[in-house]
C-alpha cells in the first residue's frame, strides 16, 4: 500500500502529467480566462476537474491533493482511515477523528433526521450483508437482514465537534460514507479552486457534480440526466450555475439474485433493498447535502418531498411504469430545465 506522501506525489503527478498536452499560452490575460481541465483517478471513480483562473494549474493541483486528502481519511476501504477506525472501535470508545471526518458526520446526522432515517450512514453491517448475498447468489434470512439490522442507528453514532471525537454507543456499529462522502469531497475540492483565485470551473465525480460560477463564456453550465431506461440517452438537460447536481438510482447499480434484480441502495428502515424511483436527481447549494438527500429520496420517494423541500433542496424523481417515465419534481426544479 502506498504511504500518505507517496500518494500525495503520485496525485500531484498525475495532475502535472494531464498539464502536459496543453497549449502554453503567452499572454497572461488569456491565461486568465483559458480555462484548465484534468482527470484522475479518485474515490474508485474517474474526477474531472476544470478551473478558470490566473492560477488554473495551482489551483487544480490543490484540489487534486485534497480529494486524496479526504478520500484517505473518509473511505471504508482504506484500513487506517477515519471511517474504518470508527467502525472497528469497541462501543463507549471515543475515536479521535480530523475535523472533516466531524463535518461530513454532522451533514449525515443532519440529513438522517430530516429524512427520519431514510438516509443511515450506519447501514454497513446491512450493506454488507447484501454485498455477500450477491455474491452468493441467495437473498439473506429475515433472521439475517434482523441480526445485520439490530446494529444499525444512526443516533447511535455520538459525535463531538468541541473535542473532535466520534463514539458509538451499539457494538458492531460500522459506518459507509459512501452516500455523503463524495459529494462532500467534490464540494471542498471547488473550495481549493475558490482559495486559489477560480472564478469559473466545476468538480464531477462519477456523477456528483459541483459547478462554480458560470461557464467561460457567461453562459449557465449545461448537464444531462440520463433516462433510467436507456442510461446511454439523456431524459433531460439542466442548465446551472453555483449549485452541486447529484443524481442517484438503481438502473446502473444493482445485484440481481434469484432472478429478482435488486438495487444496491439499502433501506436502513427496513433493512432490504430501496423500492423507490428508478432515479433522483437532487440540486443544492452543497454538495455533500444533495448527495445524502439523493439517496434519501431514492429510499422514499414521493414520501420524501415535504421533508426535502423544508431542507431546501429541489429534486426530480423518475418513476417507470409500464415502460414509460413519471417525473416527480419540486416545485422549483423547473428553473433549471433548459426548456422548461
Amino acid at each position: 500500500m502506498l504511504t500518505s506522501s507517496k500518494r500525495r506525489a503520485a496525485v500531484v503527478a498525475a495532475v502535472a502529467v494531464g498539464f502536459a498536452g496543453f497549449l502554453i499560452l503567452s499572454a497572461r490575460h488569456q491565461r486568465a480566462r483559458a480555462p484548465r481541465k484534468v482527470t484522475i483517478e479518485a474515490m474508485g471513480t474517474f474526477v474531472t476537474i476544470q478551473a478558470s483562473s490566473p492560477k488554473a494549474e495551482e489551483a487544480i493541483v490543490a484540489a487534486a491533493a485534497e480529494i486524496d486528502r479526504l478520500e484517505r481519511l473518509l473511505s471504508s476501504f482504506i484500513a487506517e482511515s477515519d471511517a474504518s477506525r470508527i467502525s472497528v472501535a469497541a462501543k463507549d470508545t471515543p475515536v479521535a477523528v480530523s475535523p472533516a471526518t466531524v463535518e461530513v458526520l454532522q451533514v449525515a446526522r443532519k440529513v438522517s433526521s430530516e429524512s427520519r432515517g431514510a438516509f443511515d450512514v450506519t447501514v454497513g453491517p446491512l450493506v454488507a450483508l447484501w454485498k455477500k448475498a450477491a455474491k452468493a447468489g441467495k437473498a439473506p434470512s429475515d433472521a439475517e437482514i434482523g441480526e445485520a439490522g439490530s446494529k444499525v442507528r444512526w443516533q447511535a453514532l455520538h459525535v463531538d465537534a468541541e473535542n473532535s471525537t466520534v463514539t458509538k454507543t451499539v457494538e458492531g456499529l460500522t459506518i459507509d460514507l459512501g452516500a455523503v462522502a463524495k459529494g462532500y469531497i467534490a464540494q471542498r475540492a471547488v473550495d481549493e479552486l475558490v482559495r486559489l483565485e477560480a472564478t469559473s470551473g466545476f468538480v464531477e465525480a462519477g456523477g456528483d457534480i459541483v459547478f462554480l460560477g458560470v461557464r467561460p463564456d457567461g453562459k449557465p453550465w449545461s448537464v444531462g440526466v440520463s433516462d433510467p431506461r436507456n442510461p446511454d440517452t439523456l431524459a433531460e438537460k439542466l442548465l446551472v450555475s453555483d449549485m452541486a447536481v447529484v443524481t442517484s438510482g438503481n438502473y446502473r447499480r444493482f445485484s440481481v439474485i434469484d432472478s429478482k434484480r435488486y438495487s444496491h441502495i439499502i433501506d436502513a428502515r427496513t433493512g432490504r433493498p430501496a423500492d423507490g424511483p428508478a432515479a433522483v436527481t437532487v440540486v443544492a447549494k452543497d454538495a455533500g447535502v444533495a448527495d445524502a438527500w439523493a439517496t434519501a429520496l431514492s429510499v422514499l420517494g414521493q414520501e420524501g418531498a415535504e421533508a426535502a423541500r423544508e431542507a431546501d433542496v429541489e429534486y426530480m424523481m423518475y418513476f417507470v411504469e409500464d415502460d414509460e417515465l413519471v417525473r416527480v419534481e419540486s416545485p422549483g426544479f423547473s428553473r433549471f430545465r433548459s426548456n422548461p
